[in-house]
Protein backbone atom coordinates (compact mmCIF):
# COMPACT_ATOMS: atom_id res chain seq x y z
CA UNK A 1 0.00 0.00 0.00
CA UNK A 2 1.40 3.40 -0.98
CA UNK A 3 1.25 6.23 1.54
CA UNK A 4 1.83 9.90 0.93
CA UNK A 5 3.43 11.78 3.83
CA UNK A 6 1.86 15.23 4.19
CA UNK A 7 1.57 17.96 6.77
CA UNK A 8 -1.84 17.87 8.44
CA UNK A 9 -2.16 21.62 7.82
CA UNK A 10 -1.92 21.04 4.06
CA UNK A 11 -5.00 18.79 3.97
CA UNK A 12 -7.08 19.99 6.93
CA UNK A 13 -8.39 23.31 8.17
CA UNK A 14 -8.48 24.37 11.80
CA UNK A 15 -11.30 26.45 13.28
CA UNK A 16 -10.81 27.69 16.84
CA UNK A 17 -13.69 27.62 19.27
CA UNK A 18 -15.44 30.91 20.01
CA UNK A 19 -15.09 33.11 23.05
CA UNK A 20 -18.06 34.81 24.66
CA UNK A 21 -18.79 36.47 27.96
CA UNK A 22 -20.69 34.91 30.86
CA UNK A 23 -23.48 37.43 30.29
CA UNK A 24 -24.16 35.90 26.84
CA UNK A 25 -25.11 32.51 28.31
CA UNK A 26 -28.81 31.68 28.58
CA UNK A 27 -30.89 28.86 30.09
CA UNK A 28 -31.85 27.48 26.68
CA UNK A 29 -30.99 27.94 23.05
CA UNK A 30 -27.89 26.66 21.22
CA UNK A 31 -25.78 24.18 23.24
CA UNK A 32 -22.15 25.16 23.77
CA UNK A 33 -19.49 22.42 23.79
CA UNK A 34 -16.74 23.20 26.29
CA UNK A 35 -13.56 21.21 26.91
CA UNK A 36 -15.16 19.96 30.14
CA UNK A 37 -18.00 18.42 28.06
CA UNK A 38 -15.52 16.16 26.23
CA UNK A 39 -14.79 12.73 27.73
CA UNK A 40 -13.68 9.40 26.27
CA UNK A 41 -13.97 10.57 22.68
CA UNK A 42 -17.55 11.76 23.10
CA UNK A 43 -19.43 14.91 23.94
CA UNK A 44 -21.79 15.00 26.92
CA UNK A 45 -24.22 17.93 26.82
CA UNK A 46 -25.96 17.11 30.11
CA UNK A 47 -24.20 19.99 31.90
CA UNK A 48 -23.62 22.27 28.94
CA UNK A 49 -24.28 25.99 28.76
CA UNK A 50 -26.37 27.69 26.07
CA UNK A 51 -26.26 30.76 23.88
CA UNK A 52 -29.33 32.52 22.59
CA UNK A 53 -30.59 31.30 19.20
CA UNK A 54 -30.28 34.91 18.05
CA UNK A 55 -26.48 34.63 18.29
CA UNK A 56 -26.23 31.86 15.68
CA UNK A 57 -25.40 34.19 12.80
CA UNK A 58 -22.69 35.91 14.84
CA UNK A 59 -21.00 32.62 15.77
CA UNK A 60 -21.80 30.55 12.66
CA UNK A 61 -18.17 29.58 12.01
CA UNK A 62 -18.11 27.75 15.37
CA UNK A 63 -21.08 25.49 14.52
CA UNK A 64 -20.36 21.75 14.79
CA UNK A 65 -21.43 19.12 12.26
CA UNK A 66 -21.63 15.34 12.43
CA UNK A 67 -18.23 13.61 12.29
CA UNK A 68 -16.25 16.79 12.99
CA UNK A 69 -13.06 16.12 14.94
CA UNK A 70 -12.72 18.28 18.07
CA UNK A 71 -9.39 18.55 19.92
CA UNK A 72 -8.75 20.32 23.22
CA UNK A 73 -5.80 22.71 22.79
CA UNK A 74 -5.51 23.46 26.51
CA UNK A 75 -5.48 20.99 29.38
CA UNK A 76 -3.35 19.15 31.85
CA UNK A 77 -0.46 16.67 31.61
CA UNK A 78 -1.07 13.26 29.98
CA UNK A 79 -1.25 11.59 33.42
CA UNK A 80 -4.62 13.33 34.02
CA UNK A 81 -6.69 11.81 31.22
CA UNK A 82 -10.02 13.47 32.07
CA UNK A 83 -8.55 16.93 31.43
CA UNK A 84 -5.51 16.17 29.26
CA UNK A 85 -4.46 18.55 26.52
CA UNK A 86 -5.26 16.98 23.14
CA UNK A 87 -8.26 14.97 24.31
CA UNK A 88 -10.61 14.58 21.39
CA UNK A 89 -14.24 14.01 20.57
CA UNK A 90 -16.20 13.17 17.46
CA UNK A 91 -19.41 15.11 16.93
CA UNK A 92 -22.43 12.82 16.73
CA UNK A 93 -25.82 13.62 15.23
CA UNK A 94 -26.99 14.56 18.76
CA UNK A 95 -24.48 17.44 19.01
CA UNK A 96 -24.83 18.68 15.44
CA UNK A 97 -25.66 22.39 15.47
CA UNK A 98 -23.94 23.05 18.81
CA UNK A 99 -21.25 25.73 19.09
CA UNK A 100 -17.62 25.04 19.98
CA UNK A 101 -16.18 27.04 22.87
CA UNK A 102 -12.62 28.35 23.25
CA UNK A 103 -9.61 26.16 24.15
CA UNK A 104 -10.65 23.61 21.52
CA UNK A 105 -10.30 23.43 17.77
CA UNK A 106 -12.43 21.86 15.05
CA UNK A 107 -10.33 20.01 12.44
CA UNK A 108 -12.00 19.22 9.11
CA UNK A 109 -10.76 18.25 5.64
CA UNK A 110 -10.00 21.02 3.17
CA UNK A 111 -11.05 18.68 0.36
CA UNK A 112 -12.84 15.35 1.06
CA UNK A 113 -11.45 13.94 -2.18
CA UNK A 114 -7.99 14.17 -0.60
CA UNK A 115 -8.71 13.58 3.10
CA UNK A 116 -11.78 11.60 4.13
CA UNK A 117 -13.65 13.02 7.13
CA UNK A 118 -14.13 9.62 8.79
CA UNK A 119 -10.49 8.73 8.25
CA UNK A 120 -9.52 12.04 9.90
CA UNK A 121 -11.72 11.40 12.92
CA UNK A 122 -10.02 8.05 13.54
CA UNK A 123 -6.60 9.63 13.06
CA UNK A 124 -7.57 12.06 15.84
CA UNK A 125 -8.28 9.18 18.21
CA UNK A 126 -5.08 7.28 17.39
CA UNK A 127 -2.19 6.67 19.78
CA UNK A 128 0.09 8.39 17.24
CA UNK A 129 -1.99 11.60 17.37
CA UNK A 130 -2.10 11.63 21.18
CA UNK A 131 1.64 10.96 21.46
CA UNK A 132 2.42 13.81 19.05
CA UNK A 133 0.39 16.26 21.14
CA UNK A 134 1.93 15.05 24.41
CA UNK A 135 5.41 15.58 22.92
CA UNK A 136 4.70 19.03 21.46
CA UNK A 137 2.50 20.55 24.17
CA UNK A 138 4.09 23.32 26.22
CA UNK A 139 3.43 24.49 29.77
CA UNK A 140 3.10 23.01 33.24
CA UNK A 141 1.44 19.79 34.38
CA UNK A 142 -1.69 21.75 35.31
CA UNK A 143 -1.83 24.01 32.26
CA UNK A 144 -0.41 22.63 29.03
CA UNK A 145 -1.17 23.99 25.57
CA UNK A 146 -0.70 22.70 22.03
CA UNK A 147 -0.25 25.43 19.42
CA UNK A 148 -2.35 25.19 16.25
CA UNK A 149 0.88 25.69 14.28
CA UNK A 150 2.27 22.50 15.87
CA UNK A 151 -0.85 20.55 14.91
CA UNK A 152 -0.62 21.85 11.34
CA UNK A 153 3.01 20.76 11.22
CA UNK A 154 2.18 17.13 12.09
CA UNK A 155 3.37 14.64 9.44
CA UNK A 156 0.68 12.09 8.62
CA UNK A 157 0.79 9.05 6.34
CA UNK A 158 -2.09 9.34 3.91
CA UNK A 159 -3.24 6.34 1.84
CA UNK A 160 -5.29 6.83 -1.32
CA UNK A 161 -8.77 8.30 -0.85
CA UNK A 162 -10.39 4.94 -1.69
CA UNK A 163 -8.39 3.19 1.03
CA UNK A 164 -9.16 6.02 3.48
CA UNK A 165 -12.89 5.59 2.82
CA UNK A 166 -12.68 1.81 3.29
CA UNK A 167 -10.79 2.25 6.58
CA UNK A 168 -13.34 4.85 7.68
CA UNK A 169 -16.30 2.56 6.89
CA UNK A 170 -14.82 -0.43 8.73
CA UNK A 171 -13.88 1.57 11.82
CA UNK A 172 -17.24 3.38 11.87
CA UNK A 173 -19.01 0.00 11.75
CA UNK A 174 -16.94 -1.25 14.69
CA UNK A 175 -17.63 1.95 16.59
CA UNK A 176 -21.38 1.51 16.08
CA UNK A 177 -21.19 -2.06 17.42
CA UNK A 178 -19.24 -0.88 20.49
CA UNK A 179 -21.79 1.89 21.09
CA UNK A 180 -24.67 -0.60 20.79
CA UNK A 181 -22.96 -2.97 23.26
CA UNK A 182 -22.49 -0.07 25.68
CA UNK A 183 -26.22 0.72 25.45
CA UNK A 184 -27.15 -2.94 26.01
CA UNK A 185 -24.82 -3.13 29.03
CA UNK A 186 -26.35 0.04 30.48
CA UNK A 187 -29.88 -1.34 29.99
CA UNK A 188 -28.95 -4.62 31.67
CA UNK A 189 -27.31 -2.75 34.53
CA UNK A 190 -30.45 -0.63 35.02
CA UNK A 191 -32.65 -3.77 34.95
CA UNK A 192 -30.42 -5.49 37.49
CA UNK A 193 -30.57 -2.45 39.77
CA UNK A 194 -34.37 -2.30 39.44
CA UNK A 195 -34.68 -6.02 40.31
CA UNK A 196 -32.33 -5.57 43.24
CA UNK A 197 -34.41 -2.69 44.62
Amino acid sequence: MNFLTVKLGNVAKFINGGAWTQSEYTNKGIPVVRVSDILNGRINLSKCKYLSSDSLEKYRKHVLYKDDLIVATVGSHKTQQSSVVGKHAIVSINEEGALLNQNAVKIIPIDENILDKRFLRFLGSSAFFKAYIAEHARGSANQARIAISELKNMDIALPSIDIQRKIGRVLASLEEKISLNDQINQTLENMAMTLYK
